[in-house]
């Protein structure tokens, strides 16, 4: 189909969802006109596959008008009026899924009809219903400002008594809107300072205050707020990532109330907790490759990998890595056997190969490992960076020194080229091929040599491949003369 308006948002709709529409364009009230039934009825013959479907403005001049000559300029009316209808059947099925913002609009309407008995059973039953609500995301605040508001309202207009306690209601219902969406926008950013190689340097406002007011409330915070207090406590991993209580905190909390979270705050929190534990076993934490385990088990263990249709491919990744860092191969094949269907497609033999790589090279099957990663195509950095970082490390075990200098090499002039590489990817590998360098002109007599790169190394907080150069240079140190 050509790419204009309407082939793009018909390429959004699902079969059911356009079925769906269908009862939404026959419905009088949004739509009296049969010519966009008509042209309803057409589209929908091609609606198991949009994206292979072309229809031109002549075609649909044809199917509408017959043989009449009509100017492109009504065919283009009609079409436009199609579009705006799917628009707001979006707009109405989206909004069909906030059932609170629903009951603030029925508020609105019962107060301005002066429905009075209507509106104080709608509004008792909708602050009841709040009340209980334990996922209190931007949309619970949100809608909470707009109910307070409401009721201050009715209040208002009959000169009844007013709650002072509204005021202070609707204050603090916006302070927490606002906290929230603060520390979500405090994560995405020091998490994308991290990763990319040029440093915006953020001055953000109010940081500090809102820390202050959450720790000046953190009882109340943790009791009445939990997905505030769990957000605070990410914004703790991240920004004091030393202080490991902010972590222990998270994780006993999550998993003490893992049955009242929604999926998609549990996903968001279990990430948080996997990403400081890449962090701390950056940093040389051994320890946290076994927590970081247990946190992806966990994760497997509440089906949280099947939320979606796809598996992110860097998180199948981390989760063979991670399994295998802490010697349980079996696990991995099992959890490789059971989501290797569940890649996004465009990716998916190249992770495929990348983790059966991983599990061969753990098991020192190296020409089946040496096998599949002839099969990766390179698709994007990760792919080629890790691809060379196995690579060079089963040629090391092999005991074969000279491809191993050609993969540094390669792998140095790669990561100057690519603009794409993120600044931890960047720093993380570069010291790898570095490092790696320094270890294959050693030998078991440079005492001194392997004395001083283990130094190095220890001192070194993000560095890929830690434990693996220690372990190499422990062996060299062990063996006989």
């Amino acid at each position: 189909m050509k790419e204009n308006k309407l082939s793009e948002i018909l390429r959004g709709f699902s079969p059911n969802e356009f079925k769906r529409f269908g009862d939404f364009v026959r419905s009088p009230f949004h739509n009296k006109s049969q010519k966009i039934i008509l042209l309803y009825d057409h589209l929908r013959k091609f609606s198991d596959d949009f994206s292979s479907y072309e229809i031109s403005n002549e075609e649909i001049s044809t199917l509408i008008y017959g043989n009449e000559n009509q100017s492109d300029s009504k065919v283009r009316s009609l079409v436009s009026d199609f579009v705006r209808l799917m628009e707001k059947f979006m707009i109405l099925t989206q909004y069909s899924k906030n059932t609170i913002a629903q009951r603030v609009q029925l508020l609105t309407a019962l107060n301005s009809r002066d429905l009075s008995k209507s509106f104080r059973k709608t509004l008792k039953e909708t602050m009841e219903y709040q009340e209980k609500q334990f996922n209190r995301d931007e949309d619970y605040y949100y809608n909470q400002i707009f109910l307070e508001l409401e009721s201050f309202n009715f209040q208002l207009l009959r000169n009844t008594n007013i709650n002072e306690q509204g005021f202070n209601k609707i204050s603090e219902n916006i302070d927490l809107f606002f906290i929230l969406t603060k520390l979500n926008l405090l994560h995405f950013m020091s998490y994308r300072q991290q990763d990319f190689t040029d440093r915006y340097g953020y001055n953000i406002w109010q940081v500090n205050e809102v820390i202050n007011y959450i720790e000046s409330k953190l009882g109340r915070i943790k009791k009445e707020h939990p997905i505030i207090y769990m957000k605070y406590l990410i914004l703790m991993t991240i920004i004091k990532p030393e202080k490991e209580n902010y972590f222990t905190d998270l994780k006993k909390f999550v998993l003490s109330n893992h049955e009242r979270l929604s999926f998609e705050v549990l996903d968001y929190i279990f990430g948080a907790l996997t990403n400081y534990c890449m962090t701390k076993c950056n940093s040389g934490d051994k320890k946290y490759k076994a927590e970081r385990f247990r946190v992806y088990k966990v994760m497997e263990d509440m089906s949280l990998f099947e939320t979606d249709k796809y598996i992110n491919y860097v998180d199948f990744m981390n989760v063979i890595i991670a399994s295998l860092e802490v010697n349980k191969p079996s696990w991995a094949e099992k959890f490789f056997d059971k989501h290797k269907s569940r890649i996004l497609p465009e990716l998916s033999e190249d992770t495929l190969n990348l983790a059966r790589t991983q599990i061969y090279y753990h098991r020192r099957k190296y020409e089946e490992a040496i096998k599949c990663l002839n099969n990766v195509s390179y698709s994007n950095y990760i792919f080629y960076l890790r691809s060379k970082m196995l690579l060079s490390r089963i040629y090391y075990e092999k005991k074969e020194t000279e491809p191993i200098i050609y993969i540094i090499d390669a792998a140095r002039h790669y990561l100057k080229r690519n603009k794409q590489i993120s600044k931890a990817n960047y720093v993380s590998f570069s010291k790898y091929f570095n490092t790696l360098n320094k270890l294959i002109g050693l030998d078991k007599n440079q005492k001194f040599g392997i004395k001083k790169l283990k130094e190095e190394i220890m001192k070194e907080k993000s560095i890929s491949s830690k434990d693996w150069f220690l372990e190499k240079l422990k062996e060299l140190e062990s063996t006989d003369k």
